[in-house]
């Protein structure tokens, strides 16, 4: 009754064990002995069981310990030498025959002979054992290893249930293993650093929100638990029975186990992603080419891999997510030149500091993960996955060279939907003359494509390989800077836009404007073409080129090629009132508060390009920024009979012109005058033959006048709009000239002493009017005597009538009659004799000096200084000067004067009367005016 049931169990199972043992190998020796061995135990076991009559034979097929474990019995066991070598088995008793854990052993009843039992294990894949553990994993203490420290079936299995519960479940709980296995618990023992994913880079494991595993995963083998969202080792390795290398459950050499799941992403495939088509010769991080590790693992590893996105080539430490991308598309690679180039599309920035981004595209964590609050990598334009995101199915051959419509993008930029989804305020291009797609559709960029399939930012930027890192998309010439030469490529002479140049003409740009005291908020940019505050003025300082109407900037347009004016024309202001110009010229903000601002006084006056002043802007009557007369800018046509500079004013203030009320006249101040030439230093401006101010031109208009500023002394007043009458304190001078004579006396500093003295009209007629019918007040001090504009005579530019001269007399003297004559102002200033005798003709040798102390000129008849001459008023009297012992301005007072003043030239006799009259000179000198002293005899 006490009989091992084990013994018996063994009997009857001797011939299935020991074919079992013939069939595979290594117990076939020993099978026949231990056969009649048995048999012979049968009969005795039988002789003892038929004398009992409490026994009942019973088949039954459970196992017992004898099964496995044979070499317990000791009356089984020989002292005689075995047929095969001693060997110790992976068995935790040393010294023993490794018999019982033996791979043979368990597999005796794991072939499918039992319920049970693997048998798949013998096609396919299963766990390694039998060998020393990596360094890659760490095994427990409570999971042992063989005597020979390797795996072995026992180090995760047990046939006792040591270690587990006795209760099996459909979670992993079951009394094979000497550990729990829920969720793969097992598995993470040894595995743990494929366990925590984040830390490994490896395939997220247990809960992921939203996902569910498929049921066609589950059905190749996977293991069913309870909670579908769960993923664990076993959903994609099965420990026995593994169809595919590294025990994964089923082949993926073409990624069939990766697109169960991540079906969407099944669209890579037979692209130019699937690397086995375009890149067949390079090695993952695993050094396995794309036909060994499918098209997913050719860029991703499901363990170990380079980035937590499970990056599976080679990465840069410490890169962004986009080096993903950039590993392969570096120029290096050369691959197809499908490289991104020195100047790419930024990435790695943080666009919510300056912009947004559209809610159709992702933004991406340091870890590759995406993030509403994260930054602009390549993976938020691109979606890897998909060439055509239009069309998911167009897989794009190998040999498809991409545009705007797939290449990977998220969105189709065929219409730039994708570059608009951030650059939201550059929408307006679309509506304007710069949507190549209507204006020049088969105009081609630096890449080759034209707008129909780049998209309309694809004309003038490109996200790859562009010229400039601004992404400009047309070739430079590098003689200026980039922005400007983006505009030039196409508004030039051979441009697509070439109906719209700039001239030869325009606006200076690459103009640092801190070196011109200039300070404005237009945007400026550095030699590369990004806006820097301290950088140049370009053609995009003041226009913006995504946006035609700066006061309308969603304004619908109608795809025509307009003609634009100051109100538009792509400027980042507004120019209808000059707002634009005055941004950075602010000193010619008063011309809006002047005559000269020509949308009051002339609105309907065209410039050369055709614009009145309403539609250009006050500046635009004078200035063109582009197709200009000359590089001064002019707005009007030119005669080319003067300086440039002139002409522009008497386009205007001339007979013809719209100022012609107030013309120059026919006698004016000389222009086109050279000052060195006549010993004359300034500080008023010159300007050179093209309009433009140097050290060392000629006096032009513009020398006196500062046509933008009416009052120099309010240069910022308040204007009402008028066609004022100006005087000598405004009238767009550039120094007030009125009382003082400040503005003649830049250029005739020897004339100035004249203030303050009788010849003053301040001081001795403040009433009185010249020929123009203004007082001292409204002309200034030398106004009363002379006219710049306007005059009647041309000597002298003289603004009084003539006084009486006698017949042989020279014509200066009229000059100084017309006071010093009866019923004139100096009328009791009038010297009684005061002609010299007109027949005697002095040769002044002195003439070209007019500096030296004895210096006294003579005229012809018609009043012209001349080497050879008459005396005349002015030989002896220096008008603008009262002593000439002193070089002052008067007092203000009307004094009487001497022989000493009296505004004499000189008081000395040697002078040129010396010449005729010798000894004497002094008495004539000194009674020139003296009809008393006066002879005949003495010549006069």
């Amino acid at each position: 009754m006490c009989l091992p049931i084990g013994i018996f169990v063994a009997l009857l199972y001797s011939d299935e064990l020991c074919s079992i043992k013939i069939k595979y190998g290594k117990l076939g020796g020993w099978c026949p002995l231990f056969k009649r061995t048995m048999r012979y135990v049968i009969w005795i076991l039988f002789f003892l069981v038929s004398s009992s009559t409490v026994f009942a034979l019973e088949v039954s097929s459970k196992k017992d310990c004898v099964i496995c474990h044979v070499m317990w019995i000791s009356e089984f066991r020989s002292e005689k030498e075995t047929l095969i070598e001693f060997q110790p088995g992976n068995v935790l008793m040393k010294d023993t025959q490794g018999v019982v854990s033996s791979e043979d052993m368990c597999f005796s009843c794991h072939d499918g002979y039992v319920q049970d039992s693997r048998n798949i294990v013998w096609k396919f894949q299963r766990h390694k054992v039998f060998v020393k553990p990596s360094d890659k994993v760490t095994v427990p203490p409570e999971l042992p290893l063989s005597v020979k420290g390797e795996l072995y079936c026992g180090t995760c299995h047990s046939a006792h249930g040591e270690g587990a519960s006795s209760q099996g479940d459909p979670d992993g709980r079951t009394s094979l293993f000497r550990e729990h296995n829920i969720e793969s618990g097992l598995c993470e023992k040894c595995h743990t650093n494929k366990a925590d994913n984040k830390l490994s880079n490896g395939h997220p494991l247990h809960r992921i929100e939203g996902f569910e595993i498929p049921e066609k995963l589950l059905e190749m083998g996977s293991k069913r638990i309870s909670d579908r969202s769960l993923i664990i080792c076993q959903s994609c390795h099965r420990v026995h029975g593994a169809e595919g290398d590294n025990i994964l459950v089923i082949d993926n050499r073409n990624s069939e186990l990766c697109v169960i799941c991540h079906e969407k992403n099944e669209s890579l495939i037979k692209t130019k992603h699937d690397l086995r088509l375009t890149m067949p010769d390079t090695k993952n991080i695993k050094q396995q080419y794309a036909s060994e590790s499918g098209p997913c693992g050719a860029c991703h590893a499901a363990h170990n891999a380079a980035g937590q996105k499970l990056w599976g080539r080679p990465l840069d430490t410490g890169s962004s997510t986009s080096q993903l991308c950039i590993e392969c598309h570096k120029e290096e690679t050369d691959i197809d030149n499908k490289y991104i180039g020195t100047h790419s599309h930024p990435v790695d920035i943080d666009i919510l500091a300056t912009e947004s981004v559209g809610d159709l595209l992702p933004l991406f964590s340091d870890d590759g993960t995406t993030n509403a609050r994260g930054r602009v990598q390549c993976f938020t334009c691109h979606n890897v996955h998909r060439w055509a995101p239009d069309s998911p199915d167009n897989r794009g051959g190998k040999d498809i060279e991409g545009d705007g419509t797939n290449s990977f993008l998220r969105i189709s930029n065929s219409s730039s939907d994708l570059c608009l989804e951030c650059h939201t305020d550059k929408k307006q291009v679309l509506m304007s003359d710069h949507n190549l797609q209507v204006t020049a559709p088969e105009e081609k960029n630096i890449l080759g494509f034209n707008a129909g399939s780049s998209g309309p930012c694809g004309g003038c930027h490109v996200p790859h390989n562009a010229e400039t890192d601004s992404l400009w998309a047309k070739e430079l010439s590098g003689n200026g800077a980039v922005v400007s030469e983006l505009c030039t490529s196409c508004h030039s002479k051979s441009g697509v836009a070439k109906s719209k140049t700039v001239g030869d003409n325009y606006h200076p740009v690459d103009v640092e404007l801190d070196k011109h005291n200039i300070t404005s908020d237009l945007p400026l940019f550095d030699d590369r073409g990004n806006k820097t505050g301290s950088g140049k003025m370009v053609c995009m300082t003041c226009h913006d080129p995504h946006i035609w109407d700066p006061d309308k900037p969603v304004a619908e347009y109608t795809y025509r090629n307009e003609e634009g004016d100051g109100t538009n024309s792509f400027l980042r202001i507004s120019n209808s009132s000059s707002d634009l110009c005055l941004e950075c010229h602010t000193d010619k903000k008063q011309v809006l508060m002047s005559d000269h601002n020509l949308q009051v006084t002339a609105p309907e006056e065209k410039n050369i390009l055709g614009f009145n002043a309403g539609s250009s802007g006050p500046c635009g009557g004078c200035h063109v920024p582009h197709n200009a007369e000359t590089d001064s800018l002019w707005a009007k046509e030119l005669s080319g009979n003067g300086a440039v500079v002139s002409e522009l004013c008497t386009s205007c203030h001339s007979k013809s012109g719209v100022a012609k009320s107030k013309t120059v006249g026919d006698n004016y101040h000389p222009v086109d005058v050279e000052l060195d030439k006549h010993n004359i230093t300034s500080d008023l401006p010159l300007f050179d033959d093209r309009g433009n101010k140097t050290g060392s031109g000629k006096m032009v208009c513009m020398t006196c006048h500062d046509p933008h500023i009416w009052d120099p002394d309010k240069p910022v007043a308040e204007y009402t709009y008028r066609n004022e009458e100006g005087d000598g304190t405004n009238s767009f001078l550039r120094q007030a000239n009125s009382p003082s004579s400040d503005l003649c006396a830049s250029c005739h500093d020897n004339k100035s002493y004249v203030d303050g003295t009788d010849h003053d009209f301040n001081v001795i007629a403040p009433l009185a009017k010249n020929i123009l019918d203004q007082t001292v007040k409204e002309s200034g001090t030398c106004g009363a005597c002379h006219v710049v504009h306007n005059s009647p005579y041309s000597m002298k530019l003289w603004a009084r009538p003539f006084g009486p001269v006698y017949t042989d007399e020279s014509l200066i003297n009229a000059l100084c009659t017309s006071c010093h004559s009866s019923g004139n102002i100096a009328e009791d200033k009038m010297p009684r004799a005061t002609t010299h005798p007109a027949d005697k003709k002095i040769n002044n040798i002195l003439q070209g000096d007019r500096k030296a102390s004895d210096f006294m000129p003579v005229y012809d008849q018609q009043g012209r200084e001349k080497n050879l001459g008459r005396i005349a008023c002015p030989s002896c009297h220096n008008v603008h000067q009262w002593s000439a012992l002193f070089q002052q301005k008067g007092d203000g007072e009307n004094i009487e004067g001497n022989a000493s003043n009296s505004f004499l030239r000189n008081v000395s006799f040697k002078n040129i009367c010396t010449d005729c009259h010798g000894i004497e000179a002094l008495f004539k000198f000194k009674y020139f005016h003296n009809p008393d002293k006066r002879t005949v005899d003495d010549g006069f």
